[in-house]
């Protein structure tokens, strides 16, 4: 009922009469259907963040009586920009509207893959280029609107300091405390430098410590590959939650860099402190975290 719903409201709105500008009277004449039957898209135009993770639903319409048989509708997805696999992909690789006996619509999802470069929005381009039924592409008319529609990805990136590209990603390797396994994520911060979040989480969120992690701060490792030294001034790093009270963890560590191999590797002495501690190591000198923590982490 929605979707024939929807056909009749389409057959309405084209159905109307108009006066023109220049007060000549023109009227439109009255579809005949089935035989004036159409197919178009819902809408023209959808604009989406680059971000979104949810699918962008794409829907085609058939304005018809008596839908007695499946109706394929085939299409191209076109950009000058956009490309499939690295900007977006198309959900369940769908390549065809089917629009089933008795119903009026079908849709296409598309969804889209954030790659974190600022760059000019993209715009992708569906175009319905052939049905097996007796119906236009389009609205009726000479302009066939809405046989096309236009999917507008709104870039939510900003400028970033390129030279650390090589470093940013997901390292990977163990932590002495505790002997946990470790994943750190270095990221590009926006302008300049490059942000370091991860370190030190499984034992933070551990059966040790047992707290979660509900905050992350932008905190920032500096990088200095010719002098093979890596450094995290002190910093406000997460805040966590534990037992229904919240707080604030500092970080602050330093180390050294290696980037002769296939991968870079890292070896990072850190320590994460609260204000109520001190400066003291969280760990409080347990047996299985002597001194401070200390990372080996290699660039996956």
């Amino acid at each position: 009922m929605k979707t024939l719903f929807k056909s009749l409201i389409i057959i309405a709105v084209v159905s109307f009469v108009a006066i023109a500008c220049d007060e000549d009277e023109t009227t439109f004449e009255p579809l005949n259907f089935p035989t004036d039957a159409f197919i178009a898209f819902d809408g023209n135009n959808i604009e989406v963040d680059e971000f979104d993770t949810a699918d962008i639903v794409v829907s085609v319409s058939m304005a018809t009586v008596n839908q007695t048989q499946d109706v394929t509708v085939d299409f191209t997805i076109s950009s000058s920009d956009a490309i499939l696999g690295t900007d977006f992909e198309v959900v369940d690789n769908k390549s065809q509207f089917t629009i089933a006996a008795g119903e009026y619509s079908d849709d296409l999802r598309l969804r889209l893959i954030d790659n974190q470069d600022s760059e000019p929005n993209k715009t992708i381009t569906i175009t319905l280029t052939g049905t097996n039924a007796s119906a236009t592409l389009g609205y009726p008319g000479p302009d066939a609107l809405n046989s096309t529609i236009d999917i507008v990805i709104l870039d939510d990136d900003c400028e970033k300091e390129e030279s650390l590209r090589p470093y940013a990603g997901t390292w990977s390797g163990d932590d002495n405390c505790g002997d946990y396994a470790s994943e750190v994520r270095l990221e590009l911060a926006c302008i300049e430098g490059i942000l370091i979040r991860g370190l030190g989480y499984p034992w933070l969120e551990g059966d040790y410590w047992g707290e979660t992690v509900t905050f992350e701060f932008d905190t920032y490792i500096t990088i200095d590959a010719v002098a093979g030294t890596v450094d995290i001034p002190t910093q406000r790093y997460v805040t966590t939650v534990y037992g229904g009270y919240s707080s604030d963890y500092f970080l602050v560590g330093s180390g050294t860099i290696d980037t002769s191999g296939a991968s870079p590797t890292m070896h990072i002495v850190y320590d994460m402190t609260h204000p109520a501690y001190g400066s003291t190591a969280l760990n409080y000198g347990d047996s299985s975290c002597p001194g401070l923590f200390e990372a080996d982490i290699t660039l996956d």
